[in-house]
């Protein structure tokens, strides 16, 4: 499962913009569709789109015919996020991995980023549109923690978790450790909305002596 996200900025959040799932190609032959749909979706400096593989197990190799053959540039370089010295949180690795530590974190950052609502637009952090991914959504449960939540027995979850990874990863490069953009997006609507209700408002308040 390969997720695609615009990553959100001031004026509009996140939003899913393509997905592509498939059970024929091998994590190898994955590396060329990558690479394809990464250069297709390039930013407004004309650069590749990051790509945030999943290490864990058979995505070495996609990361490996990626990198070293492909010679694909924009690839997300694994971080410890809990490290004290910032010159020291990124790894020598490329990809995501997901272990017990940083799966709650991403799972909990996807849950919130869908379920958060602008209260001025009434838009979530992340908008999403693929009914195979809402159909694995549905189906993905827990009966204890969060961070438990997996495919219901027959079902699938690989669009969910390529979305999780996707999103902790576009919440990355929103500077996450800044305050959080979608803080400061839901604060510029409220200011808008107060401006205008000022700007319509039949008083007019004499503010030398007021």
């Amino acid at each position: 499962a390969i997720e695609v996200l615009r990553v959100g900025t001031i004026d509009e959040p996140s939003e899913q913009v393509a997905e592509f799932v498939t059970n024929a190609v091998e994590p190898g032959p994955l590396a060329y569709i990558v690479q394809a749909i990464g250069q297709w979706y390039r930013d407004q400096d004309d650069i590749e789109a990051q790509v945030a593989i999943e290490r864990t197990h058979h995505g070495l190799s996609t990361i490996d015919t990626l990198h070293l053959h492909l010679g694909y540039q924009n690839q997300y370089v694994w971080e410890y996020y809990d490290v004290k010295d910032p010159s020291r949180r990124f790894s020598q690795s490329l990809g995501w991995s997901t272990t017990p530590r940083s799966r709650p974190v991403m799972v909990d950052k996807l849950r919130t980023a869908l379920v958060t609502l602008d209260p001025i637009t009434k838009l979530p952090d992340l908008i999403t549109h693929s009914p195979i991914l809402h159909d694995e959504l549905k189906d993905f449960q827990t009966s204890g923690a969060l961070w438990e939540a997996a495919a219901a027995r027959g079902a699938h979850d690989d669009c969910v978790m390529a979305l999780a990874i996707a999103n902790i990863v576009a919440w990355r490069l929103q500077a996450g450790e800044m305050e959080p953009l979608e803080d400061r997006r839901r604060r510029q609507s409220e200011q808008t909305a107060l401006l205008r209700e000022a700007a319509a408002s039949p008083v007019r308040y004499d503010y030398r002596n007021t």
